[in-house]
Order: C-alpha cells, then sequence, then structure tokens
C-alpha cells in the first residue's frame, strides 16, 4: 500500500508502544476481540504509518536494541568490575586493619618497654643519689676526722717543740757543764766566760 505525502495513514497499518498506563480506551477502540486484549495488556496502540516509517521504526529500532545490549554488556562489564574493586577494597581494608593492629600493639610495646626504661633509670638514679649523700656524709667525716688529727697533731708537735727545746736547753747546759763545751766533745767551744 503507497501513500501519497499529503494523505493521512491508516490507523490500523501499524502499532506503537504506548507505557504502561497510558490511554485504554484509545488501545480497546483501536482493535477488536483478542487482538485488542492483547494489544491492551502489552501496551501497544495500532496507528496508521507508512512504509518508510515502518522501515524507518524498524531500523531505530534495531538500533536501539543493539545499543541495549552494548548497555547491558557494558552494565555486566561494569558489575564485574564493580565487584572487583570492592574485593580489592575489602582486601585493602583487611590488610590496613591488620597493619593498624600491628602498629597498635608495636605502640604498646614499645609504650612498656619505654616505662620499664624509665623505672629503671629512676632507681638507679635514687641509688646514685643515696651513694652519693652516703658518700658526701663519709667525706664530711673523714675531713671533720682530718681536721681534728691535724689539730691533735699541731698540739703534739707543738708539745714536742717545747719539749725539745727544753731537752736541747737542758742538754746545752748539761754540757756544757760536765764538758765545758755546748756540743758535749769537750773541745772547749761554746764555754761560758
Amino acid at each position: 500500500m503507497s501513500f501519497e505525502q499529503n494523505e493521512e495513514p491508516n490507523v490500523e497499518d501499524s502499532w506503537c508502544w504506548e507505557p504502561d498506563g497510558g490511554d485504554e480506551k484509545g488501545a480497546t477502540s483501536a482493535g477488536s476481540g483478542d487482538s485488542a486484549g492483547r494489544d491492551k495488556e502489552s501496551g501497544l496502540v495500532d496507528i496508521a504509518l507508512g512504509n518508510n516509517d515502518v522501515v524507518r521504526l524498524n531500523n531505530r529500532i534495531a538500533e536501539l536494541e543493539q545499543l541495549n545490549e552494548q548497555l547491558n554488556a557494558s552494565l555486566e562489564e561494569l558489575d564485574s568490575q564493580h565487584e572487583l574493586a570492592m574485593r580489592d577494597v575489602l582486601e585493602h581494608k583487611t590488610q590496613l586493619a591488620e597493619q593498624v593492629a600491628s602498629l597498635k600493639q608495636l605502640q604498646a610495646d614499645r609504650l612498656v618497654e619505654h616505662e620499664l626504661s624509665n623505672a629503671r633509670q629512676q632507681k638507679q638514679l635514687d641509688e646514685l643519689l643515696q651513694t652519693s649523700s652516703v658518700a658526701k656524709e663519709q667525706q664530711e667525716e673523714l675531713q671533720r676526722r682530718v681536721e681534728q688529727q691535724e689539730a691533735e697533731l699541731c698540739t703534739s708537735i707543738g708539745a714536742l717543740e717545747v719539749a725539745f727545746l727544753g731537752f736541747c736547753a737542758t742538754r746545752t747546759w748539761r754540757n756544757m757543764w760536765m764538758y765545758g763545751c755546748a756540743c758535749g766533745r769537750g773541745c772547749g767551744h761554746g764555754r761560758p766566760i
């Protein structure tokens, strides 16, 4: 059937898709009996189209079906990539969680080690301070004893000097009296005149 360009196409020569919830009255009035019921269920509405329009629409439908297949394939590829990416993210998350746990344990171990080291050093410092205090007390005691012994020594030396001078003076006078000299050899030196 051919149409001139001015001529209106017949409604019963073609069909088009009408989305669900479309005008049901138009769908039922376009066909009759069973075909009208099937068209109503599928959402198809008969419209009049020329052969060129049918070919163009069929080509467009083929293009859209091919595009739909490509989009479905792309969606499947994206789903696959998304699944791989999610696995990768979960694997990295698990690894990072293990690393964080390991680092927290290492930090806790080092903190305990640091606190023990500080406690040991504090104990050593306390012992050194106590030893230093004892050593200072001992040094002060020794210094006091040295000063006391120096004083006793000075007193003893003074007493010895006095005794020695007394001894020397006594001897000199005795030598002079006995031997006639100060040296006690009888040489006559230092004889009193």
